[in-house]
């Protein structure tokens, strides 16, 4: 029998349509791990959870096979709820819990021991790490020590221990597969149906700043930029087209500050005049702001796809 995981993503309801985001990391976690021929061959990813209801529905509904594994990716809008599930299925199905995401801490020392159900804290980009403690759950020790960037509770003392060693990571965002180009949404947006989802994109990662109040001057990413490839973004906002998504959000730190910005921008209104679709583009804008900024901003703006910039 394979091994069961769950991603638990528990994303904003918008709207009284209840149109909410696509799990998008959860998706990244996913693609990313099947292209591991020993992960795909021994583990199930069932389907993603990630609309918001009572802790007891969500288990009910959703945990119909045993819970080997569970993931949750935790923003300040789903940690509550994330911390009442992960503690249920602990003590109901021994699960291993683990944490990630925004609001995950980078030195959870005090977090492991406020909530002895949490196993492992992922403190930074996930797809590596994740991968790692996958390999390892399939050995016989489960020894998860040594994993990049990664805080554990040890087996014997109980006690959080943190690896502070720093994932190296690729400049190449593409050897990341894209969850939208490899189907891992399409069972909830078949062609031709209409849905209520959003869908958030990335170019590239990093930030140059380190604001404080920010994930990205947090400590778990670099100050450097990495890129997806034109090819790959290009890719991914056909897909958004092709389902027609509505409402774009991207997840750059700075967008509109690299000279590239201008061609997302001229290929996102290209899709809106065939399509009709993303109707609306959504960012966060680059912090110095620069004519660069203005002028993505106004392709933008001349065909409705955003409203302003930040100041």
């Amino acid at each position: 029998d394979k091994i069961n995981v769950f991603f638990n993503e528990y994303n904003l309801l918008m709207g009284s349509g209840g149109v909410t985001y696509l799990p998008f990391v959860s998706g990244i976690l996913s693609a990313n791990a099947k292209k591991i021929h020993e992960i795909k061959n021994n583990f199930k990813f069932h389907k993603f959870i990630f609309h918001p209801d009572t802790p007891a529905n969500i288990v009910k509904n959703h945990y119909k096979e045993t819970p080997h594994i569970a993931t949750f990716s935790i923003s300040m809008w789903n940690e509550q709820l994330s911390l009442k599930i992960a503690k249920i299925l602990k003590e109901k199905f021994n699960t291993l819990i683990i944490f990630g995401g925004a609001s995950c801490p980078h030195y959870p020392v005090e977090y492991f021991e406020k909530y002895p159900f949490i196993d492992i804290a992922i403190r930074a980009e996930g797809e590596d790490a994740f991968n790692e403690v996958l390999l390892r759950y399939l050995s016989d020790k489960k020894d998860f020590s040594k994993i990049a960037n990664v805080a554990f509770r040890d087996k014997k003392s109980n006690k959080c221990i943190i690896n502070y060693e720093h994932i190296n990571f690729t400049k190449d965002l593409d050897i990341y597969p894209s969850p939208y180009l490899s189907g891992e949404f399409d069972y909830l947006m078949p062609d031709g149906k209409d849905h209520n989802y959003q869908v958030i994109i990335e170019t590239n990662r990093g930030c140059p700043f380190l604001c404080t109040y920010c994930y990205w001057g947090k400590g778990g990413n670099t100050t450097k930029y990495r890129f997806h490839s034109l090819d790959r973004v290009f890719a991914e906002i056909d897909w958004v087209a092709k389902k027609k998504v509505q409402y774009l959000f991207n997840a750059d730190s700075n967008f509109g500050m690299h000279r590239r910005d201008v061609e997302i921008a001229k290929e996102l209104v290209k899709l809106k005049k065939m399509t009709g679709y993303p109707d609306k583009f959504r960012t966060c804008w680059g912090k110095n702001t620069s004519e660069q900024i203005f002028l993505v901003a106004n392709i933008l703006h001349a065909n409705d796809l955003t409203k302003g910039i930040t100041l």
